[in-house]
Parts: C-alpha cells; sequence; structure tokens
C-alpha cells in the first residue's frame, strides 16, 4: 500500500473519531440551555432538573477509569463501537423521558457511553498514527475546542425552534451515521498480547523512511517495528502487525516479522487477559465521582470522600499486579511532564472558559445563544492552529510551541480581568480570538507527549489516565474559580477578580512547559 492510501484510511478513521468526540462533548454541553424548559415540561424544580447535566458528567466519571482496560480486554473498535451504541440508545430515551427522575436515570446511562468515547477514541487515533501522530493530533482533538462553543449555540436554536426533546432526537441521526461508519471504516482489532511490543515513538529515525506494509493489512504499519529487527526499514519491506497491538490497527495472520529477506522466528505470544481490578473499580471511579461532585456542588464532605478513596486507591496502585489505572505510566519522564501540563491547564486555562458564558448571560443579559456567539472567535482560533499544529511542531518543536501557546492564552485573559472597568467588546473579541490560539498552541505538542513516546500496548492505559488526569484538574479549577467569584461582590467587578485568579493559574502551567524537549518531533 502507498504512503498516500494509508493516510487516507488514517484520515478516514480520524473522521469517525471526531464524529464521536463531537457527540460525547456536544452533549455535556448543549443540555444547560434548556435546564428551565426542560423543568417546566416536567413539573419539576430547577435543582432537581440541573441533576440531568450533574447524572451525565458523574456517569462518565465512573467509566472513563475503566476505558484502558476495557480496550485491553476486548479490542479498541469493539469497545468504542459498544460505546456509541449506548450512548445513542441514551440519547434516544432522554427524547422520551416522562419525568426528572426517568430523565435523569437515562442521563446515567448516557454519560456512560459518552465517558469511554474520549479515551478510547484517542488511544484508537494515537495507536494507529503512530510516528505520524504530531502532524495529525491536531484534527483528532478539535472537537474539543469548538464543541463547548457549538453545544449552547445548538442547543439555543433547537429549544427556541423545537422544544428541549429535540436537544436528544436531534443528535440521534448523527449518532446512528457513526455508528454505521465506525463499523466500515474502523479496523478490526483483537486485545493486545504480552509480547514486546513495537514503539510508537515520534522521535525513531526510522519514522522518517516510509512505512512497512503487512501484506493482509489495509492500513499502513510504521517502520519504527520493522527498524527493531536490527535492519532499516525498506520501501517493499513486510511487518507483520500483531492482531491487537493496537486497537486500530490490522490483524496479521502470523507472528513473523520480515525485513527484506531476512526472517525471524514466532515470538511468544499470549493474549492480554488482565483480570479487572475490583478493589481499584470500588475506589478510584466513586472517588473521582465524589470529588467532581463535591468541587462542583460545594459538597465539602463528597469532596473529602473523594480525596479519601482517590489516596486509598494510589496505595492500593503501587502494589497491585494490574490496576485499574497504571501509575507507573508517570514514571515515564515525557508522559510525567504532559501529564502535569495537562493538569495545570486543565486547572486554569480550560476551567476558566465556564466563566466566559456566564458573564455574558449574568452581567451582559445575553441569551444563551448568543453568549455561543460571541464565544465563537475562541473556537476559530484553536481551530485555526489546531489544523496547522502538525507543521507548526515540526518548524518550532514541543517547548517553543507550548510556551507560545501559554503566553498568548495569558495574553488574551488580560483583558478579562479588567471586566469591572468595562472594556469595549472590541477588546474582548480580539483577546477571545487570541486566547484561542494559544489553546490550540498548547494541544499538539501535549498530545503527542503524552502519547508519541509509548509502547502502543500502553496507549489505551495512558489515554485512560489522561482523561482522569484532566477531570481533576478542571474540577480543581472550577471549584476554585467558582468560589472566588461567589466571594466577590455581584457584578463585573467579581468576573475582573475571577480572571485574575485564573491568569495567576495559568502560569504555573509554564513550569512543565520548560521540560517539554526543544527540538521538533519529525
Amino acid at each position: 500500500m502507498t504512503t498516500r492510501h494509508a493516510d487516507a484510511h488514517l484520515w478516514r478513521l480520524g473522521g469517525v473519531l471526531i464524529m464521536g468526540a463531537v457527540l460525547s462533548i456536544l452533549d455535556a454541553t448543549i443540555v444547560s440551555v434548556g435546564i428551565g424548559s426542560i423543568a417546566h415540561d416536567l413539573g419539576s424544580s430547577i435543582t432537581a432538573v440541573q441533576w440531568v447535566s450533574s447524572a451525565y458528567l458523574l456517569a462518565a466519571s465512573l467509566t472513563i477509569p475503566l476505558s484502558g482496560w476495557l480496550t485491553d480486554r476486548f479490542g479498541g473498535k469493539n469497545v468504542w463501537v459498544g460505546a456509541v451504541v449506548l450512548f445513542t440508545a441514551g440519547t434516544l430515551l432522554c427524547g422520551f423521558a416522562w419525568s426528572a427522575p426517568a430523565l435523569i436515570l437515562f442521563r446515567v446511562l448516557h454519560g456512560l457511553g459518552g465517558g469511554l468515547m474520549q479515551p478510547v477514541g484517542q488511544a484508537l487515533f494515537a495507536q494507529a498514527a503512530g510516528p505520524k501522530l504530531g502532524r495529525m493530533i491536531g484534527v483528532i482533538t478539535l472537537p474539543a475546542t469548538v464543541a463547548p462553543v457549538l453545544g449552547p449555540l445548538l442547543g439555543g436554536l433547537l429549544v427556541q425552534g423545537l422544544g428541549w426533546r429535540w436537544l436528544f432526537f436531534g443528535i440521534v441521526p448523527l449518532g446512528v451515521a457513526t455508528l454505521v461508519l465506525a463499523l466500515r471504516l474502523l479496523p478490526t482489532a483483537e486485545p493486545p498480547e504480552t509480547d514486546e511490543p513495537a514503539r510508537a515513538d515520534a522521535r525513531d529515525p526510522a519514522a522518517s523512511t516510509g512505512s512497512a506494509v503487512d501484506e493482509q493489512s489495509d492500513l499502513a504499519v510504521p517502520a519504527e517495528s520493522a527498524a527493531r529487527t536490527g535492519s532499516a526499514a525498506r520501501t517493499g519491506s513486510a511487518v507483520q502487525a500483531r492482531p491487537a497491538e493496537s486497537a486500530g490497527l490490522a490483524v496479521a495472520a502470523k507472528p513473523t516479522v520480515r525485513t527484506g529477506s531476512a526472517k525471524l522466528g514466532p515470538t511468544q505470544r499470549t493474549p492480554r487477559r488482565d483480570p479487572l481490578d475490583v478493589r481499584g473499580l470500588l475506589l478510584l471511579p466513586p472517588g473521582l465521582g465524589a470529588l467532581g461532585y463535591g468541587l462542583g456542588d460545594g459538597s465539602g464532605v463528597f469532596a473529602i470522600v473523594g480525596v479519601v478513596l482517590l489516596v486509598a486507591y494510589g496505595l492500593h496502585a503501587r502494589t497491585a499486579r494490574a490496576p485499574l489505572l497504571d501509575l507507573k505510566l508517570f514514571s515515564h519522564k515525557e508522559f510525567a511532564v504532559a501529564s502535569a501540563s495537562t493538569f495545570l491547564l486543565g486547572a486554569s486555562l480550560y476551567s476558566s472558559m465556564l466563566l466566559l458564558p456566564l458573564y455574558y448571560e449574568q452581567v451582559e443579559h445575553t441569551s444563551a445563544l448568543t453568549a455561543g456567539l460571541l464565544l465563537a472567535p475562541q473556537a476559530l482560533g484553536s481551530a485555526v492552529v489546531l489544523l496547522l499544529g502538525g507543521k507548526l511542531l515540526v518548524r518550532f518543536g514541543p517547548r517553543t510551541m507550548m510556551l507560545a501557546g501559554i503566553g498568548l492564552s495569558l495574553l488574551g485573559t488580560i483583558a478579562f480581568t479588567q471586566l469591572g472597568d468595562g472594556p469595549s467588546p472590541l477588546l474582548l473579541t480580539a483577546s477571545l480570538l487570541i486566547r484561542g490560539l494559544g489553546l490550540g498552541a498548547t494541544t499538539t505538542p501535549g498530545m503527542t507527549m503524552l502519547y508519541g513516546s509509548l509502547d502502543r500496548s500502553r496507549i489505551p492505559r495512558a489515554a485512560s489516565a489522561v482523561n482522569v488526569v484532566n477531570r481533576i484538574g478542571g474540577s480543581l479549577g472550577t471549584a476554585l474559580l467558582v468560589a472566588v467569584l461567589h466571594s466577590e461582590p455581584g457584578g463585573a467587578g467579581a468576573f475582573g477578580a475571577t480572571f485574575t485568579w485564573a491568569l495567576g493559574l495559568s502560569v504555573l502551567s509554564l513550569v512543565p512547559a520548560v521540560f517539554f524537549p526543544k527540538g521538533a518531533r519529525k
């Protein structure tokens, strides 16, 4: 297969996974617009109906830590398709809900599927992309930036035009289309095996020599696998891929590696069947859920329970043979640095995104639809940089790109610290665009660092860990900013003071950024 054909297949795979990511993220934000209409129609209180949003997020917290084990056990395609089915079924049931408790129950089902889609999708794409990850990761992460803006915008249109039930019915066709395309385009994969995995290290010099292709595959296998035999990867050489090596690469028929005329003997292959970490399952997901709910709702008891459960899980994971979330991943320097960056960015830049629609709705008294339109420059800025992220990464390197992204985000936040002085709408619009450019610039080097140097067999567990870290960082940052907002006198000045805190948190994200590699990944 030609490199161009392999790239086309990878882009199609990315397109399907993007659709799933849009479904998951869009649905987490779209419902907030219709809370008032839902409460009125179902004869319930606003407080009770707020659980419609909380139930989804809490359910997602339960399945995110499970995503790595499920992918290892059943294969990435099977898990991802199952998550789309669960998500779409939950969406349809939500549209038919007859009471607030029924809607909340269906949202739990909804969230169980949605929580799996993002980490499993990231793992599928990272494994399939191999050394091309840095060039293409911006596209797969684009929904995380654009969907939060599109959610309120689309939600406002649906509620005003068709009613709140279409917040769910309107997504069902997209879910069905995603499922059909996934069944057709996602490569069949089996659970990973325990023999020596091929590395997807973007720094490997062999990465620039081309791809070795399995004769029975319709997807290129990165040349690094062939390089491990001691020979340089050459055009025309073939590498038999392991069946479950990637939960996203094509299945090979024989456990033999060939490079030119040289032939290596078969390796010992045992399907990876790690038992479920039941104790970890009882500690980590409930801990994440309790922490997220406690911080979001201001409940100190739940937050403390969450912290205790997470600490208990950490102690358990140190001695467990196959922990639910592998903490040993953080002993890998590049993964640890990128994870620290993810945590701090989640706690500062991304959590402050919550303040923007609140400011426009509560201070400027705009509708959710108008607030979504006003936030569009930030999404536009992020989209532009993400689409160019691969080229920028090669040109400037991870460290420069990350530092520049954080710097732009800080610059774009300064105007919002002066909200009490009434800055002009034009200045705020320009600041949002600059913030978007910065947010987009931090994504590509961060994601490439997280996955680029790990063995493919470890990527599903890494994706689970990354999403857990991001969720904890976002929850802590959001809780801090909301607490600051409530402690200040009302009005625009309160938002200005809160953005000052967000600016201070953002400065902390510069610390791990200086430890990113200086040279570009090829």
